[in-house]
């Protein structure tokens, strides 16, 4: 199930790079276009970009957080997250009985 979220996260990264180039790429194109056609028609593919955009954020969200989630639960197979003790309780420091 994780690397299921992983490639969610994943496709929602690739979405949003590409949404990204895609408004940067109009607002260049804008700025040397004279007929009001073709501008509108840039614009309207700029739009479109938007809506991408914010699904692809969506997606890189969800993905990431589930992702991290389940990771976390599966780090012990019990669900509770595993200190730097390893899970033994006693934070990292091992204690030395004088009997042994």
């Amino acid at each position: 199930m994780y690397n299921w979220w992983v490639f969610i996260h994943i496709v929602g990264v690739l979405g949003f790079v590409l949404a990204h180039g895609v408004s940067t790429w109009v607002a260049l194109a804008v700025r040397r276009e004279r007929e009001p056609e073709r501008l509108r028609t840039l614009l309207d593919l700029s739009a479109s970009a938007a809506m991408a955009f914010y699904v692809s954020t969506f997606l890189l969200l969800l993905g990431g957080v589930a992702a991290g989630f389940y990771s976390v639960r599966q780090a012990d197979g019990s669900g509770r997250r595993v200190g730097r003790g390893g899970g033994r309780g006693d934070g990292g420091k091992r204690r030395h009985d004088a009997r042994s």
